[in-house]
């Protein structure tokens, strides 16, 4: 104390390295609480799992690989563990306004991932599987906004609902607002547009992967159905492996059989 009464600069100096690590651990607190404690803004989000693949291998990138397509729809038609299974892929995406393009934050998700989540709109609808199919529904490509954007940009403005924009060079319709504090099922991610998988292909042009069988791009989510743990959908993914690798993805199964891979089934409360 006698040191710092003697010399206000070097007092100043102690306040100042004080406050930085003060606000370096809030930080790190507050992104290790929405990583690791905060569940997501959704109903009954302990029956929320996560579906990937894992490998025997040292390589950390050989575990938590998502899935692709092809093996999603597999697991939809032949798992019976789950009321629901949705995918979703983040995105960036280019919103052109006034002859001004801007790149955005966004997400790629399945027709049925919100009815899968169980959350209402704000305003309007949400993506519905109808409108997951190529050219859109029957009124074109629809696309819904985070309540986030809708009110920084758009001023909470109801009338942006059935509003015509331009996403990656495409004509798409605003169906819907997403609830406020639903920021995705990925933290950190944070997309200001969600866009049915069938518009991935108009997002990545050459690089689109959604007709790749030999490519893992896609996180698979899934609603465990009531009575049903972890454990069990853990020990139907295990037995599905096999059957639904030689059904959608032949010119990777023996790879992955080689490397002893799975399905694995965890928690996706949080994200």
């Amino acid at each position: 104390m006698r040191q710092l009464s003697r010399s206000p600069a070097f007092a100043a100096t102690a306040i100042f390295v004080l406050a930085i690590g003060i606000g370096a651990n809030t930080g790190i607190f507050t992104l290790m609480h929405a990583l690791l404690l905060k569940s997501l803004p959704i109903p009954d989000p302990d029956s929320l799992v996560r579906i990937s693949v894992n490998g025997d291998s040292p390589d950390p990138g050989a575990n938590g690989m998502p899935l692709n397509l092809f093996l999603m729809q597999s697991l939809q038609r032949q798992a019976k563990s789950f009321s629901g299974i949705f995918g979703w892929s983040s995105s960036d995406v280019v919103l052109t306004e006034n002859g001004v393009s801007r790149i955005y934050p966004g997400a790629i998700v399945s027709g049925n991932t919100f009815q899968v989540l169980g959350l209402a709109p704000a305003e309007g609808r949400f993506l519905m599987p109808a409108d997951d199919q190529t050219g859109g529904g029957t009124d074109g490509w629809a696309i819904v906004l985070s309540h986030r954007f809708w009110v920084q940009h758009y001023h909470e403005d109801s009338s942006v609902i059935g509003k015509q924009i331009t996403l990656s060079g495409q004509s798409v319709t605003v169906v819907g607002i997403a609830p406020s504090g639903f920021d995705g099922v990925l933290v950190g991610t944070n997309p200001d547009f969600y866009m049915p998988l069938a518009f991935e292909p108009l997002v990545h042009g050459k690089e689109s992967l959604l007709h790749s069988t030999g490519s893992l791009w896609l996180t698979a989510w899934g609603r465990l159905k009531p009575g049903i743990s972890q454990a069990n959908a853990l020990a139907e993914m295990s037995h599905l492996f096999e059957a639904v690798m030689r059904e959608t993805a032949p010119s990777m199964r023996s790879r992955l059989v080689q490397n002893h891979a799975r399905f694995v089934v965890v928690l996706g409360r949080t994200g």
